[in-house]
């Protein structure tokens, strides 16, 4: 009997052995998984900040754009011969061609 029991103890004991070591390697496996989804998490937060730079640039470049076309628009040496209301007109849909244009890029 006391045989038995020490041999129990021993199976026992290397189950036990084999169940640590097993869970060891589960925690090592999950530590390695966390620091590469952190690293992953780091350059997603960098490449979305690198999207709202040229986000930010697209439209400031379609504003000063739309600036410049609308100052087309307006004869200031009064040579213009241009009717006034076709002028208005055409600024009138400059402006929410524009205006639309930068909506959607602020929606980057």
């Amino acid at each position: 009997m006391p045989g038995d029991a020490l041999a129990n103890a021993l199976r026992v004991e290397e189950g036990l052995r084999r169940a640590l070591t097993a869970i060891d390697r589960l925690m090592l496996q999950r530590i390695s998984l966390i620091a590469r989804r952190d690293a992953q998490l780091h350059e997603g937060l960098a490449a979305a900040a690198e999207l709202t730079e040229i986000a930010e640039t697209l439209v400031a470049n379609a504003e000063m754009g739309t600036s410049a076309m609308i100052s087309s628009l307006y004869g200031m040496d009064g040579t213009d011969t241009a009717d006034p209301a076709t002028r208005l007109a055409t600024l009138d849909r400059l402006i929410e061609v524009a205006l639309f244009q930068m909506g959607l890029m602020f929606e980057l």
